[in-house]
């Protein structure tokens, strides 16, 4: 059973003048990217991703983070950069308002999303919008304490299971989380969805098989 490594930064401990210094590190393809982005939220969220996959990638491997390469492509995850000798692990990225989350594994393609959680928002429409017939059912069955949570397991799954299917190169569907009986699936032929709980986040990893462990790096271990 293979382990993931969470990198899980709050960009708010990040302040102006670290983030001028991050800024200078990206490559010319990169600050490119950066330059596109127009909303000030989106350029730190990037520039915040990269640099935690640097950090999570040089952890991996044993380099310094400032030599893990990137190559960027349009519409994708990065491809990794890394001498022959060196395996290259398999890593996905999440953002959502001020948290970045970047997961690594050594043993299986992976995807992960993680998203801030809103009790104010009205779930229920935005699962009626988003969701498939079976999803909106699974949410709309839901007592009006547990509609919430439930509503953010499936989003984060339905987000991480895409990426892991992506990063696998499938090219069919995803399958189904919600069951003939109405009931969530949290893993199938060839993935397997594992939460983490946190105070303000929903996080899920889709992973090929069950993880045996979850180890999360905080932000005190990261060295900008």
């Amino acid at each position: 059973m293979p382990s993931v490594t969470l990198w899980l930064l709050d960009g708010r401990v990040i302040q102006k003048p670290e983030l001028t210094q991050l800024e200078h590190q990206l490559s010319p393809p990169q600050a490119q990217r950066f330059a596109r982005f127009r909303r000030p939220e989106r350029q730190r969220q990037y520039l915040l991703g990269r640099t935690l996959l640097r950090h999570a990638i040089g952890h991996a491997t044993g380099m310094a983070p400032a030599a893990v390469g990137t190559v960027e492509l349009p519409g994708a995850a990065p491809l990794l950069v890394l001498p022959e000798s060196l395996p290259c692990p398999a890593f996905s990225l999440s953002h959502s308002c001020h948290w970045i989350a970047c997961a690594t594994s050594a043993g299986t393609r992976l995807g992960i999303d993680i998203e801030v959680i809103d009790e104010r928002r009205d779930v229920l429409a935005l699962a009626e919008a988003a969701f498939d017939a079976d999803e909106y059912a699974f949410i709309r069955s839901q007592s009006d304490a547990a509609r919430v949570p439930a509503f953010y397991r499936l989003w984060t799954m339905k987000e991480a299971l895409f990426k892991r299917w992506s990063s696998a190169g499938r090219p069919d569907k995803p399958p189904p989380l919600v069951n003939s009986a109405g009931e969530l699936q949290v893993q199938g032929d060839g993935w397997a969805c594992s939460f983490m709980e946190h105070p303000q986040l929903a996080i899920c990893i889709c992973s090929a098989l069950p993880l045996a462990e979850i180890t999360k790096i905080a932000p005190p271990a990261l060295a900008f």
